[in-house]
């Protein structure tokens, strides 16, 4: 196994501090755990099994940590009815044999906005990088109505990146290359990581046609989603991170990945 463990990535302004959850990828034993740091901990058990496990092809599962869930729904978390009681299997996304797209990680422009920084600002530091624990931290500021998307690539045998299987510029804002990772289990899979800037009109999120905009300032919480994903991604895990009206999910009839 890898000494590098830990992948920690998250959105954050031009000063540094980081906005919306950070999430963070641990590699522990034949899994991958994931959680999101920021006043509320919500922790995801998003377990790897593969030809060489208990299975006779390969299973990907993501539940939420139950104790934790009134939790995570007073903190403005959206989420599948089924992460905390079964959890969901994951088809994941096919890329090349043996690789598959498993989840995106969105943060969108809205929390960098000055106006809604009161909801968006994350209380809590950046995790020091170092050996061990590898970091993507997006401090640029991103265009209108576009996002911050983090591809989550599991493979068996060797790594591989979605910039190995779609083209992608070599450069993009405040990374040198848009690859970041990877983590190894002592499972012998990989998880990679792959980010890019993305049009929220021409790629939009499962929630973006659901989710109401918030009328002002005062009326702006942040939420937090999570479920499958739509069309060419419906086999693909969606977290996204954005700024919302109050009003939501009160008076919206709405499930995520329902």
């Amino acid at each position: 196994m890898s000494d590098r463990y830990e992948l920690l990535l998250g959105l954050a302004d031009t000063a540094g501090a980081p906005l919306g959850t950070m999430c963070r990828i641990t590699a522990k034993g034949r899994h991958f755990y994931v959680d999101f740091i920021g006043t509320t901990e919500v922790n995801l058990h998003l377990s790897v099994h593969g030809p060489n496990g208990p299975f006779e092809d390969h299973r990907f599962h993501v539940k939420i940590d139950r104790h934790k869930e009134k939790q995570a729904q007073d903190a403005g978390y959206v989420m599948n009815p089924q992460l905390h009681k079964k959890g969901i299997i994951i088809p994941g996304r096919r890329l090349a044999e043996n690789a598959y797209h498993v989840a995106r990680v969105r943060w969108t422009w809205d929390l960098q906005r000055p106006r809604y920084r009161p909801v968006a600002l994350n209380r809590e530091p950046i995790p020091e990088i170092h050996d061990s624990r590898l970091g993507g931290i997006m401090e640029v500021p991103l265009k209108k109505n576009h996002a911050w998307d983090v591809d989550l690539v599991v493979s068996y045998g060797k790594p591989l990146w979605m910039a190995d299987v779609f083209w992608m510029p070599r450069k993009q804002a405040n990374f040198l290359s848009p690859k970041i990772g990877s983590l190894q289990n002592d499972a012998g899979m990989y998880l990679t990581a792959t980010s890019r800037e993305s049009s929220i009109t021409a790629e939009p999120g499962p929630t973006e046609q659901l989710v109401p905009r918030p009328k002002n300032s005062e009326d702006a919480q942040l939420l937090i989603s999570a479920g499958l994903g739509e069309g060419r991604l419906k086999d693909t895990l969606w977290f996204e991170q954005k700024v919302t009206s109050k009003n939501f999910p009160q008076e919206y009839d709405f499930i995520l990945g329902g």
